[in-house]
């Protein structure tokens, strides 16, 4: 079920309940009500309450509410209620951590197996680093993941040596992204 909709507006409700001073009908005469349109949307959503405010060229043109505040005690979303403003930005990076750990225990699991026949070469090094690029690369196509910051580290840990190599990955990455 898709709720990036719904998350849009209940971010604009905060804003708006963060800025207005005075109650909302008191602002402009001519403030459209779409609380029975987003009633319409909530329910068949199934969710258990949104909200939402539109501005055009800075002007309040229409606001709305929509279903209960907690499912528990059935109040009524009023249009002043707060709502909490986060971001997935944490969640993003956090599952690319994880993936990267995952890639890490991987090549040192190789680099365990293999150790023996490649001792004294650097090939276990050029292939964690292969890795690496290669997960770049593909994070980098991925929209809203914070895949930038591979390549930082991949110039941090090797100078400008790698620098053609985070280039070259860059533009293969936006080039799989965007074609």
């Amino acid at each position: 079920m898709n709720r990036t909709p719904t998350l849009l507006l209940l971010l604009a409700l905060a804003a708006l309940s963060a800025c207005t001073s005075q109650p909302l009908l008191q602002q402009q005469a001519s403030v459209l009500d779409v609380s029975a349109d987003l009633e319409k949307i909530r329910a068949a959503s199934d969710l258990p309450g949104m909200a939402c405010m539109a501005v055009r060229n800075g002007k309040l043109v229409g606001f709305g509410v929509a279903g209960v505040r907690s499912v528990r005690t059935k109040e009524k979303i009023e249009i002043d209620d707060p709502f909490h403003m986060g971001s997935c930005t944490k969640a993003m990076t956090s599952t690319l951590a994880a993936v990267l750990i995952v890639i890490n225990l991987g090549v040192n699991a190789l680099i365990m197996r293999f150790s023996d026949p490649f001792a004294g070469s650097d090939f276990m090094l050029s292939l964690t680093l292969g890795l690496v690029w290669l997960a770049y690369v593909l994070l980098l196509a991925v929209p809203f993941v914070p895949s930038t910051e591979i390549g930082i580290s991949l110039l941090i840990t090797h100078g400008a040596v790698a620098a053609p190599f985070v280039y070259l990955g860059t533009l293969s990455g936006l080039m799989l992204a965007y074609g």
